[in-house]
């Protein structure tokens, strides 16, 4: 529920980017429920004052964000993330984890560690360490290749994981 009011919210700023006569082209193209979300928000906005200009710009920052190594690790499946892990040394995955303990697929990945390493990062997350933005994208990148690398391998179970792979990636 709460995704879908971010995207009619998404939606919303991408229409109000757009040239009026666009902007009419595009609603018109919509179902009579999706007008419905979007309308309100469309109005809010124009009430508001927001220039398109400077919604264009928050979309394209947006965008930008979105392809950070971070965010494209938090998109990875648990299985990938827990295969590119296995390669890793102990410090870098109580750290990884760590840094994305609000990853949608933490409590997946914990599960599949040994009680050892578990317990390492379960007293990681009590007391978890400043982690710098710079850093914690390294630690993004490093599991992204691992992943990669693992994918490439053909380690990861399951047709077309290479192509899953890839398009979490991106």
């Amino acid at each position: 529920m709460q995704a879908d009011a971010g995207h009619a919210r998404e939606a919303a700023l991408a229409l109000h980017a757009l040239p009026e006569g666009q902007r009419l082209q595009v609603l018109q193209r919509l179902s009579a429920e999706q007008r419905a979300r979007v309308e309100p928000l469309l109005a809010e906005l124009a009430e508001l004052g927001l220039p398109p200009s400077l919604a264009r710009r928050t979309l394209a920052q947006a965008e930008a964000r979105a392809d950070a190594p971070q965010d494209r690790l938090a998109r990875l499946p648990a299985d990938a993330v827990a295969a590119a892990l296995a390669t890793q040394g102990r410090a870098t995955v109580v750290l990884t984890l760590a840094a994305f303990a609000d990853a949608p697929w933490q409590a997946e990945v914990q599960a599949r560690l040994a009680p050892e390493l578990r317990s390492a990062v379960e007293h990681g997350l009590r007391s978890p360490p400043q982690i710098a933005p710079a850093a914690r994208q390294a630690l993004a990148e490093e599991v992204l290749a691992a992943a990669q690398r693992q994918a490439e391998a053909g380690r990861l179970a399951g047709p077309g994981w290479w192509q899953k792979v890839r398009a979490w990636m991106r």
